[in-house]
């Protein structure tokens, strides 16, 4: 391979822009002169997503070959490094304040919904206690309308012992809608449980206090 391929790799491909991971790397053996430099190199590839190795590597090729042409950038002082991180953290916090403004809000509209698909807002049971029971109600549902066997047996075992074709396709007709209403719920109370969770608050009450 001609020497122009460690710079640009496949043919037609340019050369990954690892500015930041060599600023990195460069401000880690300054700060730190007892960090070696495949030490430095292994935090850096580790720190940069993607494959490790493939990081690594790379890495290892392109920094000695910077440093020889005396490409590095200057080490970044403490201070501007504190000043950056700082607002970083500040950006991430009012994120996640935002997140949880939006949360809210879903929360107070999911609520709502509940109410109107008949959950009991007030009702002090556990939400994970209410999705088990919704899900056994639509199990049990799926396995009725799963076969006309399992209808028969359900109208038969509840005394409807001679029904006319109407009343069976009614009978039908409304298990499909009790599924339907069952699955909604399920979705309704699974959302607000993820809601509530991630906004720290009870899951044992679905009462919206905020």
């Amino acid at each position: 391979m001609h020497l122009w391929g460690c710079v640009i790799g496949k043919a037609g491909q340019p050369e990954k822009n690892d500015d930041a991971a060599i600023q990195q790397y460069v401000d880690l053996r300054a700060e730190d002169t007892s960090i070696g430099f495949c030490q430095a190199i292994s935090i850096v590839s580790a720190s940069m997503g993607g494959d490790y190795w493939t990081n690594y590597w790379r890495l290892k090729k392109k920094i000695p070959r910077k440093e020889k042409r005396g490409q590095l950038p200057e080490p970044r002082s403490r201070a501007n490094r504190t000043e950056r991180y700082t607002a970083a953290v500040m950006e991430r916090y009012r994120l996640r304040d935002a997140e949880k403004a939006r949360a809210r809000e879903e929360h107070s509209r999911t609520v709502e919904e509940a109410v109107s698909r008949g959950i009991d807002i007030h009702s002090q049971e556990e939400l994970p206690d209410l999705l088990q029971k919704l899900d056994r109600s639509k199990s049990n549902l799926e396995i009725l309308l799963s076969s006309s066997d399992f209808v028969f047996d359900y109208l038969d075992n509840r005394g409807i012992t001679n029904p006319g074709p109407q009343e069976v396709a009614a009978r039908i007709e409304e298990a499909f809608r009790e599924l339907e209403d069952v699955k909604k719920k399920i979705e309704v109370a699974d959302r607000l449980l993820r809601l509530r969770r991630f906004l720290g608050l009870e899951t044992w009450s679905i009462l919206p206090h905020i």
